[in-house]
């Protein structure tokens, strides 16, 4: 291969440091079993829907994802994800367009990660200890936290702290990420290990004895249920495949992203083992928790409990008639009494909300960064901090753009959970396409890879790109059709198409730049990136 003389620099900059549960650890955060929350509560919005049914569709087709970009990363072993592989295997203006859709879209979700920190991790955290103990001061901070001021104020300190965090580079990142996961992945364990041991029995006669001071009944369960059903609630609806079917996306757009430690596989060590043991990983053992999780949930607090209580979250919140939001959290540390176990249960959901900040965030600095390498953004996109070996830069750029998404999310109701999904949906199947024509357009590349694996004689990536195809386009279709995924508003719909346009643009714009100054970045698409 040529030595090129377009990119930046010879070499990236950046380390290969990664280990392969580094990039496992990473992935099962970025999925964050602490979604689990808005899993449970989107469900009653589809009745007949399976819990598990719909997280274990989610599970296999995310296998397929992640197989397809770990292939992906193997062949390409570079920081940048979608920008690398599209622009190198299709086309380069389709690549960048489709990563500046990622990479806007990402950004939103580091300000919605953020927003989550607040409302689902601290405010239940203190609201349920104050819960707990009767203390109406930390009762107030938690429903303080849920504010629109408390969401930005809590969610911006975490976005400021993880920016400095990841400017410390991965050495420290990375030892962070394990310790966090160790104290959320326990904490989860441990609410497993008691539903598994309690009683629906003993749940709803500690749920109703901590809401009595409160709702002025001796049965606070069963009046929920009661008020849920009377406002429109449909308790205990028959099995529906189709409702389970429509219900999936939200499963999915924990399970589905399973794949994101692509975009740092430049510093990944053993980049093809390490990214099929991280991201296949980290869809099974997620997919895992969640069915326990779903399961384990629907016996010992009741599905239709589950489901009521959820609906008037999502529309009478003041019929709960307690103080604090009765999230899955806060119900899996009633169901013991030792106050330190129900503190660290609590405490360990919010650092699913805390790693999962961290994981979006480093997502975005390396897609960035990536074009800075490639001259297709400003070269100090690329640049890469002497001594911690971080590109500082692109770190400062994403935390303000998560900011500004934080206070969007915070102040308005224009932005949805999913908003981003309709975009993340189109550039995941152009990444498809990419797979499945890889080893036709690039020969000579597939060739030399060394996951040049064959089924019948068919690329298995090829395999894998078609059925990750498919179900993407599937998705796509619900999202778009189903206006319970909050995502096909007409707004949301010309905004993503705006972003995609506007990829398109920069890129002309960008190479038409760089022409006028001597350089003609058409040929570093014919290479692979620096390393």
């Amino acid at each position: 291969m040529s030595e090129s003389k377009t990119f930046v620099r010879r070499a990236s900059g950046l380390v290969r440091e990664v280990s392969a549960f580094d990039v496992l650890f990473y992935n099962i955060g970025l999925i964050s079993i602490g979604y689990a929350l808005f899993m449970f509560l989107y469900w009653a919005s589809y009745p007949g829907a399976s819990l598990e049914v719909a997280i274990v569709i989610s599970m296999i087709l995310a296998i397929f994802q992640g197989l397809t970009y770990a292939l992906l990363a193997a062949a390409y072993p570079r920081s940048g994800a979608d920008y690398v592989y599209v622009s190198r295997i299709l086309n380069p203006a389709v690549g960048f367009s489709m990563s500046w859709t990622w990479w806007v879209w990402f950004i939103f979700s580091t300000g919605l990660n953020a927003w989550t920190v607040a409302l689902w991790g601290a405010s239940p955290f203190l609201g349920g200890i104050g819960l707990l103990t009767n203390n109406q001061n930390l009762i107030s901070m938690g429903a303080w936290a849920g504010t629109p001021n408390g969401l930005f104020a809590i969610g911006g300190v975490a976005t400021i702290l993880m920016m400095f965090l990841l400017i410390s580079g991965n050495k420290s990142y990375f030892l962070y990420q394990k310790i966090v996961f160790i104290i959320a992945i326990v904490s989860t364990f441990v609410v497993i290990v008691l539903m598994a041991t309690s009683s629906k029995e003993m749940f709803i006669a500690r749920f109703n004895a901590l809401a009595q001071p409160y709702s002025n009944s001796t049965d606070t369960y069963h009046s929920i249920l009661s008020t849920a059903a009377q406002g429109g609630y449909t308790a205990n609806a028959p099995f529906s495949l189709s409702q389970t079917v429509f219900f999936f996306v939200w499963p999915w757009f924990a399970i589905g992203y399973c794949f994101l430690s692509a975009s740092f596989s430049g510093e990944v060590k053993g980049v093809k083992k390490s990214q099929l043991f991280g991201m296949l990983g980290s869809a099974i053992i997620c997919g895992i928790i969640f069915i326990l999780l779903a399961s384990l949930g629907g016996r010992v607090f009741g599905y239709d409990f589950l489901g009521a209580t959820a609906y008037l979250m999502l529309n009478n919140p003041s019929a709960l008639t307690i103080p604090v939001t009765p999230w899955y959290n806060l119900l899996g540390a009633l169901l013991t009494d030792n106050l330190g176990v129900s503190a660290f249960i609590l405490f360990g959901w919010l650092m699913w909300f805390i790693l999962v900040l961290g994981t979006s965030f480093l997502y975005t600095t390396r897609v960035a960064f990536a074009w800075g390498i490639d001259d297709m953004a400003p070269r100090a996109f690329a640049y890469v901090h002497s001594r911690f070996r971080a590109p500082t830069v692109t770190i400062l750029v994403g935390a303000i753009g998560s900011l500004i998404f934080l206070a969007g999310l915070s102040y308005t109701t224009y932005l949805g959970v999913l908003s981003g999904t309709i975009g993340f949906g189109i550039a995941i199947i152009v990444a498809c396409i990419s797979a499945i024509v890889f080893p036709y357009r690039r020969k000579e590349l597939y060739k030399k890879s060394g996951i040049n694996w064959e089924l019948a004689g068919i690329p298995v990536i090829s395999i894998a790109g078609t059925i990750n195809f498919i179900s993407n386009a599937v998705i796509l279709y619900i999202i778009l059709t189903d206006a319970r995924a909050g995502a096909n508003a007409p707004s949301s719909i010309m905004t993503v198409f705006g972003i995609f346009i506007l990829g398109f643009i920069l890129f002309y714009a960008v190479r038409a730049y760089r022409k006028r100054q001597g350089i003609d970045v058409d040929l570093l698409f014919k290479e692979v990136p620096v390393e």
